[in-house]
């Protein structure tokens, strides 16, 4: 696996620095039919490691909502020990293999109002099994392409970079293979974004609720973006609280589900496993220096884009998905040291083979995105100091 995608990111980084314009179409065609082709992998409902197990549980809140029950007041191992429940959740043989499938049953679900939706809808199309929620992620996931394509048009790019996202071995693995839920964060962080850039304000203020009703980590972003909207952050709110409605008598299960996922787990932590307490600090730190300052264009993408990859390398569990957050921002700022994260991110993969989670793999991967790192960095100052000959500018 981690062989395999190697390849295909050295594939894709071929294919980035071969790209033309003219050429968005060709680019647009195989991200489709990339995507296509993991879409209908383990429509059967097969249980390999290409889900991940996080599916599992999207497709057990989705039959919980569409039965009437919040899946923020009862974790599945409780469904089975209450007769009542029982009988109304686990009918069928269906219910019961989807219900052996769910990773932590006794923990609540850390998925906002907005994720429970799409759940509810994709159990509407096809209850229990992956492909009508995978359809889903791909709409979403081929939306935030396009999006991305226009973003790069408006800041003076190429917007045949966009191959750089929808042809990224990462990308199509975790949202069409996978099935993972952030193909609607990152859309509607990118909508937000671009109804910023257009001076829309209360479009992006509803987009950026819906984006903290899909996940809640883009609420690391509200300086820098209520700094734009200011009193057009209330459309936020009020996304907000309409979402949350539905769910207000059981909304505390949400908190509670998400203070054990805090506390319980830790998975592929770079800096974070280092120094616990001083990631936290410099994370918050970082947030209020951010927010205090006046961004124009360019600056809002960056502080977007380190906001983005600082909640992830400081938190203590770095799924490789989690890193797509920040992609498309560095995309728009040529940042290819996160691209070599997202194919670094594939040795944390070899978890599946001993069940440990190896320091000596995750100093490799964090070490050499480290030296990635500092190489741009010095590349850009030697390009910005005038010490890079004219030719290579």
């Amino acid at each position: 696996f981690i062989g395999i995608g190697a390849l295909l990111f050295a594939l894709m980084g071929w294919a980035a620095w071969r790209v033309r314009r003219g050429q968005l179409l060709t680019i647009a065609i195989f991200a489709v039919l990339f995507r296509l082709v993991l879409l209908f992998v383990g429509s059967g409902g097969e249980t390999f490691l290409l889900y991940d197990n996080d599916l599992w549980r999207y497709l057990w809140d989705g039959h919980l909502t569409a039965e009437g029950v919040s899946p923020y007041s009862v974790a599945p191992s409780g469904v089975e020990a209450d007769d009542a429940l029982s009988e109304l959740l686990l009918d069928d043989d269906r219910w019961w293999e989807l219900y052996d499938r769910v990773y932590y049953p006794d923990f609540l679900t850390v998925y906002p109002p907005f994720s429970q939706g799409a759940f509810r809808l994709a159990n509407a199309i096809t209850p229990g099994q992956p492909l009508g929620w995978k359809l889903i992620v791909v709409l979403f996931d081929l939306g935030a392409c396009l999006l991305l394509a226009g973003l790069l048009r408006h800041v003076g790019e190429m917007p045949e970079r966009v191959l750089l996202y929808a042809w990224n071995p990462l990308v199509l693995k975790e949202f069409a293979g996978s099935g993972h839920l952030d193909a609607m964060l990152v859309f509607f962080v990118l909508l937000m974004l671009r109804w910023l850039l257009d001076g829309q304000h209360r479009r992006a203020a509803i987009a950026f609720g819906l984006a903290l009703m899909t996940k809640l980590s883009p609420l690391i972003l509200i300086g820098v973006v209520g700094r734009r909207l200011k009193g057009a952050l209330l459309w936020s709110l009020g996304a907000v609280v309409l979402l949350a409605l539905p769910f207000a008598t059981s909304l505390d299960g949400l908190w509670r589900g998400m203070s054990a996922f805090a506390g319980d787990w830790e998975f592929n932590a770079g800096p974070w496993a280092l120094f616990p307490a001083g990631a936290t600090v410099l994370l918050v730190l970082l947030a209020i220096v951010q927010s205090r300052r006046k961004l124009d264009d360019r600056e809002l993408i960056s502080a977007c884009f380190l906001l983005l990859a600082a909640v992830v390398l400081l938190s203590p569990t770095v799924m490789p998905w989690y890193l797509i957050w920040a992609l498309p921002f560095a995309i728009l700022l040529r940042v290819a040291s996160w691209q070599w994260l997202c194919a670094l991110s594939l040795l944390s993969y070899r978890i599946y083979i001993d069940s440990v989670d190896s320091v000596l793999w995750r100093s490799i991967e964090f070490g050499l995105f480290g030296l990635v790192v500092a190489i741009e960095l010095l590349r850009t100052h030697q390009f910005e100091s005038g010490s890079i000959p004219s030719s290579s500018k």
